[in-house]
């Protein structure tokens, strides 16, 4: 994204947003390589005109995570990766994790594309997503198992209640829509 603040010119996101501002990113570009070597997405800053920093930004990997992989490999079941994250970070979070199957930049299509071709195959697929982008996949697999921190437990730590997964999802539904509606009426505010 582009903008104004304080009188400044900010851009933040990706190597292809500063390329297409045709900013050359030899300055900040290597230690960008080495956060994403580590597992983390890299965002890139500048102010007017100039890299001024990255932001990393890294899921952590759940303690209990080897240990479901491994009882899964020990079952027979062949396990792939497959994420929208760029491939320097899946790789180094595939190596931590002992996977050697990792389709990195997916497109929504594109993982879509990845559980036809191996139900093509005979396989019988478990897809596991966390949004949005995995819904096409989720689909098209023979089990689908949505994961995250969505709005139907958010009242169950105060008042032990569940939410239906109808009400649910018109919550993250609405929530989106209000995240997108607050980003347009940037249009009007002077920053």
């Amino acid at each position: 994204m582009t903008g104004a603040a304080n009188g400044h010119e900010v851009a933040v996101g990706n190597a292809a947003l500063f390329t297409g501002l045709r900013m050359p990113l030899t300055a900040i570009g290597p230690e960008a390589e080495t956060l994403r070597a580590e597992g983390a997405t890299t965002v890139l800053v500048a102010i007017d005109g100039r890299l001024a920093g990255v932001i990393a930004v890294a899921d952590p990997i759940k303690a209990s995570i080897p240990a479901v992989l491994e009882s899964l490999r020990q079952a027979g079941i062949r396990i792939v990766m497959v994420t929208g994250d760029h491939r320097a970070p899946a790789e180094a979070v595939a190596r931590k994790l002992g996977i050697t199957d990792i389709e990195a930049e997916a497109l929504p299509e594109h993982k879509n594309a990845i559980v036809q071709r191996l139900r093509a195959q005979g396989r019988a697929v478990a897809m596991a997503g966390d949004g949005v982008n995995d819904a096409p996949a989720l689909a098209e697999a023979e089990v689908g198992i949505v994961l995250g921190t969505g709005a139907a437990g958010a009242l169950y730590p105060a008042f032990g209640l569940l939410l239906s997964p109808i009400i649910a999802a018109a919550a993250m539904s609405f929530s989106s829509v209000s995240v997108i509606g607050n980003a347009l009426r940037l249009r009007f505010v002077r920053l």
